[in-house]
């Protein structure tokens, strides 16, 4: 199969943690406990206890993360005032702002654009995001199909 735009522009999903890491002067634990928080008030899942503060580093090291540590790291991100500027935090961004907000069409996207995001870029990067989720979807239901049929 041919790897999405986001595959091929984000082949390193936790840079997410990265940059947060950059722009955060918190001990691991502290930012995992603040990922594990943050997660949870947003929805992104339950009720837990923190991960341990290597599971950063672990992470990074294996290049993937779970979804809702990668959310709620972009939902920092934001808060400490970041912005995407190159084409793969681009994609980073619209990805997991598409994975933020399920079954979300563009216009919802667009309105609730953090401030101080390019919205034109935005568009562009949301539109293919989009298409590449619903490709992702029509492509695991196809598979679903044919193992059971």
């Amino acid at each position: 199969m041919i790897p999405s735009v986001f595959e091929s522009f984000d082949d390193r999903p936790t840079d997410v943690f990265v940059d947060l890491m950059k722009r955060d002067s918190r001990s691991r634990a502290e930012l995992t406990e603040l990922l594990t928080n943050t997660a949870i008030e947003n929805g992104f899942v339950g009720p837990r206890e923190p991960v341990p503060g290597l599971a950063l580093v672990e992470w990074n090291k294996e290049k993937k993360a779970p979804m809702w540590a990668r959310r709620a790291a972009l939902e920092l991100l934001i808060a400490h005032g970041w912005t995407p500027t190159t084409a793969k935090e681009w994609a980073r961004f619209a990805k997991l702002w598409v994975q933020r907000q399920r079954r979300a069409n563009l216009e919802r996207l667009l309105e609730e654009l953090p401030s101080g995001f390019d919205p034109v870029m935005a568009q562009a990067w949301l539109l293919a995001a989009l298409e590449s989720d619903r490709l992702f979807r029509a492509n695991k239901q196809i598979k679903e199909g044919k193992a059971r049929g």
